[in-house]
């Protein structure tokens, strides 16, 4: 994750602890049966949207000559996702695509599963995180939200995915420390999924919606939303060229 005041995501993929017995078996191993992408979150979200591009690309290039499905597990702050992966250990059949709560869910007591338990495979990117608010918010600017946050840190409903001390909550956490603001006293809701959050802050039902860039910008170039910053060392382009 970066270190800079808003976070970003970063998304790996992993696989069971034994799947790497030895070099020699992975070297000769293919797969015999279904191979199984699980994401800890809700269809539509980042890991989600991740996952079945792998998939694709495992299909549409023949790479494999089994079928490919996406599993999603979402629940617990990925405790359901992580607690099934680990479920088939030392069989390659199974991965997983996960963000940040593969260590911070288990930093928090949330899960006794860490990072430890499985093996990495690869870090497959990163994206910034964007905060969005309804596009008739009375929040409007990035400078409205500080100053909101500033003054009563709880008088902002925040919703998020998919687990407490992820990368989208350590985001408007440190933008709320900086701020001198009460961090424990935030009024955050999480959802299994940023396509949930995408439709609670567009049901009236959050001010504050915190995630990954490509989840909400649909709905930011559709003028359905406002966003007003974005993690990042520089800006994007098209819906979000003039977000700070």
């Amino acid at each position: 994750m970066s270190t800079k005041l808003a976070t970003r995501t970063s998304v790996l993929a992993i696989g069971a602890a034994l799947f790497s017995v030895c070099h020699v078996a992975i070297a000769d191993w293919k797969p015999s049966k279904t191979v199984e992408i699980i994401i800890a979150s809700s269809p539509g979200a980042g890991t989600d949207r991740t996952g079945r591009w792998i998939q694709r690309l495992l299909s549409e290039k023949k790479l494999v000559e089994v079928p490919v499905s996406v599993v999603n597990k979402p629940g617990g702050g990925t405790v359901v996702g992580m607690t099934y992966l680990n479920q088939h250990a030392g069989d390659g059949h199974f991965f997983m695509v996960i963000s940040s709560p593969i260590v911070t869910t288990h930093i928090i007591g949330r899960s006794q599963i860490n990072q430890n338990d499985v093996t990495p495979l690869a870090i497959l990117g990163t994206e910034p995180i964007v905060f969005a608010v309804r596009a008739d918010s009375p929040i409007k600017s990035a400078k409205d939200l500080a100053d909101r946050f500033k003054a009563d840190s709880a008088s902002i409903s925040v919703g998020l995915a998919n687990a407490l001390g992820n990368h989208n909550h350590l985001a408007v956490a440190k933008v709320v420390k900086r701020l001198d603001g009460n961090v424990k006293g935030m009024k955050v809701v999480v959802f299994n999924g940023s396509s949930d959050v995408t439709t609670a802050l567009l049901g009236g039902h959050l001010d504050l919606a915190v995630s990954s860039g490509s989840a909400l910008v649909p709905h930011v170039a559709a003028g359905k939303m406002r966003a007003l910053a974005m993690s990042g060392d520089q800006r994007l382009g098209g819906a979000y060229s003039t977000v700070p």
